[in-house]
C-alpha cells in the first residue's frame, strides 16, 4: 500500500501526530511515491485551517491560487502579443522565464514562480542560511509577481510545505535515515523549482518523462 491516512488534527505538533511523516518517509523512501490522505471528516467546520470534508488543504487556499495564476497568465499573453507572438502558442509553441508552452495546440502551459513558503528547513524555523546550510527555497526562482499575486501563492505554498516538510525533514534526517552521512538529524533539502501547470481540455498527450535526473529529486 503506497497511501497512508493522516490522523486528526495532523498540524499539531503532539506524540499521537509524530509517526505519520515517519510512515510517508519509509513508503516514499521503498517505492518512490506516497499518496497522502486527509482524515477523516469528525466536524463540519468550514474554517480554512481545518481539513475536514475538504483534503489536506482547503478549497478556498486552492481556489485563491487559481484566481493569482489566471491572472499571471492572461497577463504574460498580453505581453507575448505586444511583441507580435501568437499568446495562444497556436502557431508556435514558445518558452520565456516568465511562462512556457508546452503543446502545439496551445493548451498546456508551464508557469514558473518564485517559491514562496518558509525559508526554513526545520520546525524551530531557524535561518538556515545563516548555519551554512541551504533554505528550502528562494523568492528569485522564477519571475517577480505581483503583490496581489503573491498572496494567493504563498498561502498555497505554505500550506504544502506543512504537509511535504516534515515528510522531507524525516526521508533525510538521521533518524530514518542513517546513510544521509550528515551526522545529525537535521533534514538537508531545498526547493530546486516551483510554478504551476495549466493543463486544457484539448492538449495532446505527453510522453512519460521524468522531471529530474538527480538522486533525490523529489516531485
Amino acid at each position: 500500500d503506497i497511501s497512508i491516512s493522516l490522523p486528526q488534527n495532523w498540524q499539531r505538533n503532539n506524540n499521537n501526530n509524530i509517526s505519520w511523516p515517519n510512515e510517508a518517509a519509509a513508503i516514499l523512501d521503498e517505492y518512490g511515491v506516497v499518496a497522502l490522505l486527509s482524515p477523516r471528516a469528525s466536524s463540519s467546520s468550514d474554517d480554512e485551517s481545518s481539513s475536514s470534508n475538504t483534503g489536506l488543504i482547503h478549497h478556498t487556499i486552492c481556489d485563491n491560487a487559481s484566481l493569482s495564476i489566471n491572472s499571471r497568465v492572461q497577463e504574460m499573453q498580453k505581453r507575448i502579443e505586444r511583441r507580435g507572438m501568437d499568446p495562444a502558442g497556436t502557431d508556435e509553441p514558445y518558452r520565456f522565464a516568465e511562462i512556457i508552452c508546452r503543446d502545439a495546440g496551445g493548451n498546456r502551459f508551464d508557469v514558473p514562480v518564485p517559491w514562496l513558503g518558509s525559508s526554513s528547513t526545520n520546525t524551530n524555523n531557524e535561518n538556515t542560511e545563516e548555519n551554512g546550510r541551504t533554505g528550502v527555497g528562494s523568492k528569485r526562482m522564477g519571475a517577480p509577481l505581483l503583490s496581489e499575486e503573491e498572496e494567493g501563492i504563498s498561502t498555497l505554498h505554505n500550506s504544502m510545505q506543512k504537509i511535504a516538510g516534515p515528510i522531507m525533514d524525516a526521508l533525510w534526517s538521521t533518524n530514518t535515515n542513517p546513510n544521509n552521512g550528515k551526522g545529525d538529524d537535521q533534514s538537508y533539502y531545498n526547493v530546486a523549482a516551483a510554478g504551476f501547470l495549466m493543463n486544457q481540455p484539448g492538449s495532446k498527450n505527453q510522453n512519460w518523462h521524468r522531471d529530474g535526473p538527480d538522486e533525490g529529486f523529489i516531485d
